[in-house]
């Protein structure tokens, strides 16, 4: 295809500018000549001096340039089309990307399922994740630990040592409770809002994430009351949409949740983190000491992504969960066999390392940094206090990839 006009002067791009008719192109400076490569420079000084007479009118050319994008573009997706149709090794699995798929990187996901995956090779992961018992999620768990410090009460919940409480019902049901307060008889209920449907999402005839309206969640809600009333147990009902609005007015409330480890269930999800983005430093200041000679490094750390999608092993279908408490006190390499996958538990980063490499999301943002507890007062505004044994711990769940590289560069991995 013949590209009729490949510059335009972006400069000139400007409402004030639409109707004003040009009897000669718009000036050099428009094209911004200085920031194309020294080809392109060329290219575009000879096309513009071959047609600087040429008049010129910014509504008339916007939109045939604009005109000339599209086709360009019809015909990538054409030839992108053909490109996907001989890629596939058999013809009757030939698909039309432009048909199935919204973006490049899922008509490359499409075309490898549809020609290369066999069956059965890739797990689907439940939607509770693996684990045998019920899923209580981490903010309920902190919940829970955030009452029992403000009361100072015991609450039976999935992380005691007894487990969840359970009661047998008058409709023989069998009822779990996220919290339970023995001396009180108070059960506590922590109410996703998604998921149960609270008015703050849904009118009472939406469909909520359970496949149920609102109004049938609430009313089941309600049974489930009356069912604790009758055994003599009130219940103190907390939704999800309330401890958010908390912990942005409560600053102690907030510092608390921050502060706990991780104790909720295992998320493969969760062991993923994107890329360090921000640079070490952003100045360099030499001034005073033009007489010695400094060299200015740079560091910088290639993205692993595509080496490790090409040269490392993928899982082949579903995990084998051990739900193991086990002491580990891992310093070296060997430690982590026969284990490969994703674990859940404590590492103690290194006082010396200059450019730490695990990572851990702290007030919403992804940090590299040598100690848990310094990061979240400092992100607080709170003054730094001493340090005591578990304040470094990074409690995270962590891939094979990254436990790996962890004894190699000192960090420690254990399970308190």
């Amino acid at each position: 295809m013949k590209e009729e006009n490949h510059f335009f002067p972006h400069g000139w791009n400007y409402n004030i500018n639409m109707d004003i008719r040009l009897r000669t192109l718009p000036e050099k400076k428009y094209y911004y000549p200085e920031s194309m490569g020294k080809e392109r420079r060329k290219e575009f000084e000879n096309w513009y001096n071959l047609n600087k007479n040429e008049p010129f009118c910014l509504r008339e050319q916007i939109e045939e340039y604009c005109e000339q994008d599209v086709r360009i573009l019809a015909h990538a997706l054409v030839k992108l089309q053909k490109l996907f149709f001989d890629l596939a090794p058999d013809p009757s699995k030939r698909d039309d990307i432009i048909v199935s798929s919204m973006t490049l990187a899922s008509a490359c996901l499409r075309h490898f399922c549809i020609n290369y995956l066999k069956p059965t090779q890739i797990g689907i992961i439940p939607d509770n994740g693996y684990h045998k018992d019920t899923n209580q999620s981490l903010i309920a768990i902190k919940v829970i630990r955030w009452i029992e410090h403000e009361t100072g009460l015991q609450i039976q919940n999935q992380q005691s040592a007894e487990g969840e409480y359970r009661l047998r019902v008058s409709d023989g049901s069998l009822l779990r409770l996220d919290g339970f307060i023995k001396e009180k008889n108070i059960a506590i209920e922590f109410l996703g809002c998604a998921w149960h449907g609270h008015d703050c999402l849904y009118r009472p005839h939406e469909i909520c994430l359970n496949g149920k309206t609102a109004l049938y969640n609430q009313d089941k809600l309600n049974e489930r009351i009356k069912l604790l009333e009758e055994q003599d147990i009130k219940t103190k009902i907390i939704w999800e949409c309330n401890v958010y609005k908390k912990l942005e007015i409560d600053p102690e409330m907030k510092l608390f949740f921050d502060a706990l480890p991780d104790i909720g269930p295992l998320f493969p999800r969760d062991s993923f983190h994107g890329g360090r983005t921000g640079p070490l430093a952003l100045k360099c200041n030499l001034e005073g000491n033009l007489e010695e000679t400094f060299e200015i490094s740079c560091y910088d750390v290639v993205s692993l992504y595509p080496a490790v999608n090409f040269y490392a092993d993928y899982p082949i279908g579903h995990p084998e969960v051990l739900e193991l408490n086990k002491e580990v006190h891992w310093t070296k390499h060997e430690d982590l066999h026969p284990y490969r996958g994703i674990f859940k538990l404590f590492i103690i980063p290194p006082d010396d390392l200059f450019i730490p490499v695990i990572p851990e999301r702290i007030h919403g943002k992804l940090i590299f940094h040598l100690c848990h507890q310094c990061t979240i007062e400092i992100e607080s505004g709170i003054a730094k206090r001493k340090e005591n044994k578990y304040s470094k711990e990074i409690g995270r769940k962590w891939c094979a990839h990254s436990t790996t590289i962890c004894p190699l560069l000192n960090y420690r991995l254990i399970n308190r």
